[in-house]
């Protein structure tokens, strides 16, 4: 059985804005989790949209009008992929690995080369 939630879209800089949103949810997710949802802006069909969890485990009695759009509402894809902090060029290759200095955490001496 899916269950209600509010949500609510995303700024430019990923913050919550605007009001709550309803939809369902037929997996379990909690407030504060990123879901992905569907949304027609315009004739070129639906996009898919990053919104956050803001309410979850409402009854219809807790949604204002629910009787009137009960009918429209839709249910989440799913929970949004977890964004990768960390930039590629901070990143080391897979196939490199650590030295041994820096495995027993030792500090490693930097060279000048300019001094060789």
């Amino acid at each position: 059985m899916s269950k209600l939630i509010f949500c609510k879209f995303l700024d430019a800089d990923g913050n919550p804005r605007g009001r709550d949103y309803t939809y369902r949810a037929d997996i379990d997710v909690q407030e504060g989790d990123y879901v992905l949802v569907e949304v027609v802006r315009n004739s070129d069909g639906p996009t898919t949209k990053k919104v956050i969890v803001t309410k979850t485990g409402l009854a219809p009695d807790d949604i204002p009008g629910y009787e009137n759009f009960k009918d429209a509402i839709k249910t989440i894809i799913g929970i949004a992929p977890a964004e990768n902090t960390t930039s590629e060029a901070e990143a080391a290759p897979a196939d490199e690995k650590p030295t041994e200095a820096a495995e027993s955490g030792e500090a490693v001496p930097e060279i000048d080369m300019e001094e060789l």
